[in-house]
């Protein structure tokens, strides 16, 4: 499973959220 981290990663863990905009907490 490690071995294949790279490759299945990105597919069951969704990308980083973008950041959120100033003056959100």
């Amino acid at each position: 499973m490690l071995s294949g981290c790279g490759q299945k990663g990105p597919l069951f863990l969704p990308p980083d959220p973008p950041p959120a905009p100033a003056g959100t907490p």
